[in-house]
């Protein structure tokens, strides 16, 4: 008998490794491609400096315009580039390109010029790299989340350790609903969701989530479960299902966390033939992992 326990315990062992290793590679093809768009935007960067410093010999006032915008818009390089460094750099070099491009119309010999026209070329083929390269990134995510919403995975994705929940019935019944979640986030996963269903005809809305006193950027029904960590980090949002919602937020460093999540519910108060009640899920059935303590009061 012992035996067989031992075994057991052995395969439960190698099986939690197995999946965290490959959430974890998943995790890493998720940042590598970050990396090639960043590679990409560098290279485009520079390019666009080198037709600043052409312009000089036909608009020099234009091109010293254009240089103090390069000055004021700096692009991130980074090993380990973010999703939000991504997107301010693909913002930035968006608005060098449109002043240079109107700068060339304006002057019909700069936008004849060889060079010019090469660099344009050169340009354009970063253009066209980083697009692919966010194909590829947006793809990776997607299947990175799905590993991760999924069971197995998801019971390596996080501990529980605590989930206080209040409830402040209105007159009208309906109720704000907080919850306080004490949990250890590991490396795996992008964000933390929490599946309200069979409501019936009850509403859930105004999501809002902070960290020891730090709100979350409320995204409402914008929340996009195919982003990546970095750029869930910090917001929160509702996403919408055939029977209920999801109410997720960004998972953020690893280590413990504390969040503090409250939403609007309305209909929870029923009024039935002998009495006024409700019928409310406030902890999910089969979480995984499970919390170690939870407290409801109302």
């Amino acid at each position: 008998m012992l035996w067989i326990i031992i075994a057991v315990v052995a395969v439960l062992v190698l099986w939690v490794i197995s999946v965290q290793n490959k959430l974890v590679k998943s995790d890493e093809f998720c940042n590598n491609a970050l990396k090639q768009i960043n590679v990409q935007q560098i290279s485009r960067f520079d390019a666009l400096q080198a037709l600043i410093k052409l312009t000089r010999e036909y608009a020099s006032y234009e091109a010293e315009t254009l240089q103090k915008i390069v000055d004021a818009r700096k692009i991130t390089s980074s090993a380990a580039p973010t999703a939000a460094q991504i997107n301010a750099n693909e913002e930035a070099l968006k608005e060098i390109s449109a002043k240079l491009i109107a700068v060339a119309e304006a002057y019909p010999d700069l936008k004849a010029n060889q060079n010019y026209q090469q660099t344009m070329q050169s340009i354009e083929k970063y253009e066209e790299n980083v697009r692919l390269s966010r194909m590829t990134y947006n793809d990776t995510v997607t299947r990175f989340n799905q590993q991760v919403r999924s069971f197995p995975a998801s019971a390596v994705a996080g501990i529980i350790r605590d989930v206080d929940i209040r409830v402040e019935v209105q007159q009208d019944g309906s109720a704000w609903i907080t919850q306080v979640w004490d949990v250890e986030v590991n490396s795996s996963g992008t964000e933390w969701y929490m599946p309200v269903s069979n409501l019936g005809a009850m509403t859930v809305s105004g999501l809002q989530v902070s960290e020891n006193g730090t709100p979350y950027q409320a995204l409402g029904e914008d929340w996009d479960i195919d982003r990546s960590r970095s750029w869930k980090e910090g917001k929160c949002g509702i996403v919408p299902k055939k029977n209920g919602v999801e109410l997720c937020w960004g998972l953020g460093a690893t280590g413990w966390h504390q969040w503090t999540a409250k939403f609007y519910v309305t209909g929870l108060v029923q009024a039935y033939d002998d009495a006024d009640a409700f019928n409310f899920m406030f902890v999910n059935r089969g979480m995984s992992p499970a919390p170690e303590h939870v407290r409801v009061t109302i």
